[in-house]
């Protein structure tokens, strides 16, 4: 089975990738790569989810309805997250 998982460079989407894949599931990743939190650590995640063969990347913003319809068409489940940087303003993380 296909599963689009959407954030997967992030804490949570990286370890529900992991364990899918782990599990023998085809995982694709649907992520704008966009520096809400250290690119490094996303950098890393990603490659080490790139080094599994079930693992496939769509590099496009999710607000994008047609890329996302295209990815849904092919995936038989999507676990879709939102970024932190969606749900929670940056200011309000220092206060």
């Amino acid at each position: 089975m296909t599963v689009l998982v959407t954030g997967a460079a992030g804490f949570i989407g990286y370890h529900v990738a992991e364990r899918l894949l782990a599990r023998g599931e085809r995982v694709v990743r649907l992520d704008d790569t966009n520096p809400s939190y250290n690119p490094n650590l996303k950098q890393l995640r990603a490659g080490r989810l790139a080094a599994h063969s079930d693992f496939g990347i769509v590099r496009a913003d999710i607000a994008d309805p047609g890329v996302v319809v295209g990815c849904l068409e092919r995936a038989g489940w999507f676990i879709w997250r939102l970024r932190r940087g969606a749900l929670v303003p940056r200011a309000s993380l220092r206060e």
